[in-house]
């Protein structure tokens, strides 16, 4: 059987004024090939054999020790295969000096191996994020443009026909695809540990409000009563991510929705506890749809698993919303808990524990009655379809709009036009020549009035947490995710533009189809 090296280590205790030996034990032998008298006789053959990581001899490296204070050096066997640890100590009240020799290179190779396969792990890492933000932006960038045609369509079809009808399914259907999608680009983010949380200010009655303004329609049509209510709070504004809260319980009403064809869907935002500076908060949604037995409440927090195969092709869907949703949750550092019964409806409830948010954050955001009419807007598009699609919807919307086909074409265009000649500039990411947040921070460094006032957002199939902050390190006031909803788009600039702008507190938010 081999011998473990990591246990070879000897010893020497010398004379501080006389440099000579007075003990030597240990084993010599495997360090150095030497017997304990030979060290004891000559402990210079020791002191030949190792040097200092750059190089210094033993005795330079003695040298410097100030002899006062313990100290430890890495040092290299001379044939360079073999690395070891030297320890001095004084004992002051013998005037001696214990040094204790370790070989230490099982311990290296073991870390080496450590950094290798740590490195390897990081660049597997960027790598599956850059070809996740790759597909990302690639399945993104048709569909901006699928969505849009369909949208333009829809205002030349006779509303109640055959046509309107295959359009609205066709709509309908590509929605359904890209939230499949974003659930796989989702899952894989999270399990890659790419994924990060946002803290911003958010207003938990205006939070619940824009979840009942999103499921009304829906829960109209099924003749589901939707009611969301607030209890207990004394405290309505939190630090957080408000989108992945929004995905969270997006997640949950849409399967209440889902699984319930009468009765009722109650969301409840509970305040549970709040004390220094922290809040206790509770998020639920209880319906009373079909419900699920207790295997089943086991299983849907698995990647790809549904109820069965009767659900799997009845209702749809990945499997994996509600694995998302529970990744998302511990890493706010909270929990979700189940109550349900087979047709007694079910309750998902989420408790967080957020800060609380600072006095300037608890405003909710303004709502602006902006319209495009008469806006002058300048867009940069690369994609011949996307650009052509994007001017169209936003002369619907009553906008004038100026197309440049790359950031240094919207730049020219910027600077030759007279001051705040344009309201609105939207910028696509990735562009030849200039991308997108390249032209905005020279839009912003441009000695001109209007550089500094203009909103400017990016309008972009890069959709991840890390793009948005790219977005707002280039100083635009937004981020706009294809496929863009320019109804949306239009609803936010219109805030920003009542609320007016600080040049120095620029705020970007994220927004999505």
């Amino acid at each position: 059987m081999e011998k473990e090296r990591k246990n070879d280590r000897a010893w020497l205790l010398m004379d501080r004024q006389r440099h000579g030996v007075v003990e030597a034990a240990g084993d010599f032998a495997a360090l150095f090939g030497l017997k304990c008298e030979q060290v004891k006789e000559d402990p210079s053959q020791v002191f030949a054999v190792v040097s200092g990581e750059n190089g210094e001899s033993f005795a330079a490296l003695l040298g410097d020790w100030n002899g006062t204070v313990p100290v430890s050096f890495s040092v290299s066997w001379n044939d360079g295969e073999r690395w070891g640890e030297v320890s001095l100590c004084p004992l002051a009240e013998r005037d001696e000096v214990f040094v204790l020799f370790r070989e230490i290179t099982d311990e290296r190779k073991l870390m080496a191996d450590m950094d290798r396969k740590l490195l390897l792990a990081q660049e597997e890492s960027l790598a599956k994020s850059a070809y996740l933000s790759d597909m990302s932006h690639e399945i993104r960038t048709p569909m901006n443009g699928i969505l849009g045609l369909l949208k333009l369509a829809e205002g030349l079809i006779p509303e109640g026909g055959p046509l309107d009808t295959y359009m609205k399914k066709i709509r309908r259907l590509s929605v359904h695809l890209m939230s499949l999608v974003n659930d796989i680009l989702d899952i894989s983010r999270i399990e890659s540990g790419r994924e990060t949380l946002e803290n911003g200010p958010v207003d938990l009655y205006a939070f619940g409000r824009r979840l009942r303004d999103m499921f009304w329609e829906s829960t109209r049509q099924k003749g589901i009563a939707l009611t969301v209510e607030w209890l207990d709070f004394d405290c309505g504004s939190v630090l957080g991510d408000e989108l992945r809260l929004s995905q969270i319980m997006m997640n949950f009403l849409s399967n209440a929705v889902k699984f319930t064809s009468a009765g009722e869907i109650r969301v409840t935002l509970r305040q549970l506890h709040r004390e220094g500076g922290s809040v206790d908060l509770m998020f639920r949604v209880q319906d009373t749809g079909i419900g699920m037995d207790p295997e089943t409440i086991r299983r849907i927090f698995r990647p790809f698993e549904q109820a069965d195969d009767h659900t799997r092709s009845t209702f749809g869907g990945t499997g994996l919303g509600m694995t998302i949703t529970d990744r998302i949750v511990r890493l706010m550092g909270g929990e979700i808990t189940v109550e349900s019964a087979p047709g007694q409806g079910s309750a998902f409830s989420v408790y967080l524990n957020l800060l609380e948010a600072p006095e300037e954050g608890r405003k909710e955001p303004a709502r602006g009655n902006f319209s495009f009419a008469g806006k002058r807007v300048l867009l940069a598009e690369d994609n011949r379809i996307n650009g052509e699609v994007a001017v169209s919807l936003l002369q619907d919307l009553g906008a004038e709009a100026d197309w440049a086909k790359d950031g240094r074409e919207a730049l020219e265009l910027f600077e030759k036009s007279p001051l705040f000649f344009y309201d609105v500039v939207l910028l696509d990411v990735r562009m030849p020549r200039m991308g997108g947040r390249e032209a905005a921070r020279a839009i912003r460094g441009l000695k001109r009035e209007d550089a500094k006032s203009t909103l400017i957002f990016a309008l972009s199939a890069d959709a991840f947490p890390e793009d948005r902050r790219l977005s707002t390190e280039s100083r635009m006031d937004g981020h706009f995710a294809k496929p863009v909803d320019f109804e949306g788009m239009q609803e936010e600039i219109g805030r920003m533009l009542s609320e007016g702008k600080d040049d120095g507190e620029r705020h970007v938010e994220s927004f999505s189809a």
